[in-house]
């Protein structure tokens, strides 16, 4: 851990020279929801469940204790130090010590990460939680230690508590609970790997299961996590030529014209409760992309190149930053390419956690394609992807160099 304290003091520097007072965007309605909280609630009675409880219970002391809630940011450097910290750990049992150790700096220094990390947004923890999943899933389904049976348990039931944690933090991931559990449970009664599988699975919807009743009680529906999904579905089904899927406020299309032919339809919402508002939402994205298929396949596409690249985006002015992402997300894509073939060779061989973090990541980027994407969602599944990577350069990919006659 101490060789990778530099990055640590790299991030507390960052957020020194980018702090800032006043809260922005979604910073708010993390606060609100903090807010409630203290005061014994969650959702007022419109309830507007457009996230889980996860981040705002992190933000509740400090609303509590009246601890400047801005502060709360500083944890977001410890969120990445740990996650790299985990990386690092996961790696180490596929790559030398120098190796891991450079894949860990290769993490920490992922720049899509740095943006996040100076507000009080979700994706630092959740970065967090995933390499932690990915770290305990690993220990569980290879079964090592001393005790393997019971280090296995306690591994599982690690695995499945940040898998809940992460679906309390960001709502998509309990449907990639439920998507677990669905091929999972099935095999159960032949498989090992899918008997601890399915034990994360349960241990992630137990931790769930307090929210789960809540959701239930203020809405009337089982396995509900948020009304959030059915605006960004809509966004991503829209047909217009001139719109690329990406999402809208309401007030945006009060205010905008480019976005007159939506005003009746928010207009009518705004007469709904979330809930139905969420309802009318999904019905409208479901017959959109029946209506116009083609339209749909190119938002989805769209969306893709927004998760990765920041672009292109409707109607805004596109920013520097934007390059950033290119040159990262390329980066990593091509190092994710390189890893394709050794891994489809080797695919008799590889170990089962491979397979089961590859499946996460399959599941999980699925489910982010069809909302309106942003370069910030693709952040949770990163770790897996510098595991994999780490996996197949460690193990599989073996770097000769060749004298070539004349130059000897």
């Amino acid at each position: 851990m101490k060789k990778l304290l530099p990055l640590l003091l790299l991030y507390l520097a960052i957020i020194a020279v980018f702090w800032r007072s006043e809260l922005v965007d979604d910073e708010d309605r993390y606060v609100g929801y903090a807010k409630n909280l203290v005061e014994g609630h969650y959702v007022k009675p419109r309830v507007k469940l457009w996230n889980g409880p996860g981040y705002p219970l992190v933000l509740a002391p400090f609303v509590a204790t009246g601890i400047p809630v801005r502060c709360a940011v500083l944890f977001n450097a410890a969120f990445l130090f740990g996650a790299v910290v985990l990386m690092r750990a996961a790696a180490k049992r596929y790559m030398s010590d120098r190796g891991a150790l450079a894949l860990a700096y290769a993490a920490g220094l992922y720049a899509p990460f740095f943006p996040e990390m100076t507000s009080l947004l979700t994706e630092p923890l959740s970065v967090l939680l995933v390499s932690g999943f990915c770290y305990c899933a690993g220990r569980a389904l290879r079964g090592e230690g001393a005790a393997p049976r019971r280090g296995s348990i306690l591994f599982a039931a690690a695995a499945g508590a940040c898998l809940g944690y992460l679906a309390l933090t960001k709502v998509l991931y309990g449907y990639v609970i439920l998507a677990g559990l669905a091929l999972a449970a099935p095999l159960a009664a032949r498989l090992r790997t899918a008997r601890r599988v399915t034990a994360m699975c349960l241990v992630g919807l137990a931790l769930c299961a307090p929210y789960l009743a809540y959701t239930q009680a203020v809405t009337g529906r089982f396995f509900y996590w948020g009304n959030s999904g059915g605006l960004s579905l809509y966004w991503m089904s829209t047909p217009h030529a001139t719109q690329y899927g990406d999402w809208n406020s309401p007030d945006e299309v009060r205010d905008d014209p480019q976005f007159v032919q939506h005003r009746d339809l928010f207009a009518r919402l705004e007469r709904m409760d979330y809930v139905h508002r969420d309802d009318a939402l999904r019905r409208r994205a479901v017959a959109n992309m029946a209506a116009h298929p083609g339209k749909a396949a190119f938002n989805w596409a769209m969306n893709m190149s927004r998760l990765w690249f920041c672009y292109p985006n409707t109607n805004k002015l596109q920013r520097p930053h934007t390059l950033g992402y290119m040159l990262f997300n390329s980066a990593l894509l091509a190092a994710l390419a390189l890893c394709v073939w050794p891994l489809w060779r080797n695919r008799r061989r590889l170990p089962r956690e491979i397979w089961f973090l590859l499946a996460f990541a399959g599941i999980s980027l699925s489910g982010s394609s069809l909302l309106s994407a942003v370069p910030r969602m693709l952040n949770p599944i990163v770790p897996v992807f510098f595991i994999v990577i780490g996996y197949t350069f460690g193990q599989l990919l073996e770097v000769r160099v060749r004298t070539v006659q004349g130059l000897e």
